[in-house]
């Protein structure tokens, strides 16, 4: 009987550490404020969870920051938690709330102009999305980072961006970018918040560009795609997981086989 129960532990204990991705939604309320977290559930070591709430005021929902013209998308570890990814469509930005639907390892937000899936393979670090606008003539995207820590910090912001050919320093000015596959976000001071990332396919990407600053907490990019759909990839990396130094040395060697990654990853 022992043994029975014995082997019952370490078949449970096998299926834990082999579970399927899920993903664990609570939506809670408060006045006219509704909070929805999804937490990502046996992907990776690094613990993904965003953040999407809709606040009603005077009949009219808005979603995250309304202030950043995001789509209210938020991600943790380095991403600004209120307004990750913007999404414009025809130069007007998606701010109303989106239906979403989830699927062991994918959330979907839809609006009527566009449709956003964001996957998260098992062990990976990394989140693939592709973005549908069916019928657009301009489709531009626009991603929020927020790596520094200001709080008890007697120094500026020391914002900056890198990528395979070049480290820019953001208070120096905006960065145009030039066809680079990937970007990391960082502040040299602290990245006490995680460091964001973003991978795209250059022959996708029509121009972008990058801002920060000292005074500016949010470091923004934004790129005008050259169709009307397009893929790309998310990292937020905690220190614990990789620090800045690591992380860089790692995108470099490997940034070309995660691009081939994203080209040929299929989603739902």
């Amino acid at each position: 009987m022992k043994k029975i129960y014995f082997l019952s532990l370490l078949i449970c204990a096998f299926c834990s550490l082999h579970a399927a991705v899920s993903i664990e939604h609570k939506q809670t309320r408060k006045g006219s404020r509704e909070y929805n977290s999804f937490k990502i559930l046996n992907a990776s070591p690094v613990k993904y969870a965003i953040d999407y709430n809709i606040s009603e005021r005077k009949g009219k929902k808005t979603v995250g920051d309304s202030s950043a013209s995001s789509t209210g998308i938020g991600l943790n570890n380095g991403w600004y938690g209120s307004a990750t990814l913007r999404i414009g469509v025809n130069g007007k930005s998606l701010t109303s709330p989106a239906k979403i639907s989830k699927d062991a390892g994918t959330l979907t937000f839809t609006w009527n102009e566009a449709v956003l899936t964001m996957t998260f393979p098992e062990g990976s670090d990394k989140i693939f999305c592709h973005v549908s606008a069916p019928g657009a003539k301009r489709l531009t995207l626009g991603f929020l980072g927020m790596p520094g820590f200001l709080a008890k910090r007697k120094t500026e912001m020391k914002s900056w961006v890198s990528t395979e050919k070049v480290n820019h320093f953001l208070n120096d000015g905006k960065y145009q970018t030039r066809g680079e596959v990937w970007y990391m976000f960082y502040d040299r001071e602290s990245n006490r918040r995680g460091i964001p990332v973003v991978l795209l396919d250059p022959s996708e990407v029509k121009s972008g560009n990058v801002t920060g600053g000292a005074k500016r907490l949010l470091i923004v990019s934004s790129f005008e795609m050259k169709k009307s759909e397009c893929r790309f990839l998310l990292m937020g990396i905690p220190s614990g997981h990789m620090d800045a130094e690591t992380l860089y040395e790692d995108l470099k060697a490997n940034g070309g086989k995660y691009l081939e990654q994203l080209k040929n990853f299929q989603f739902k």
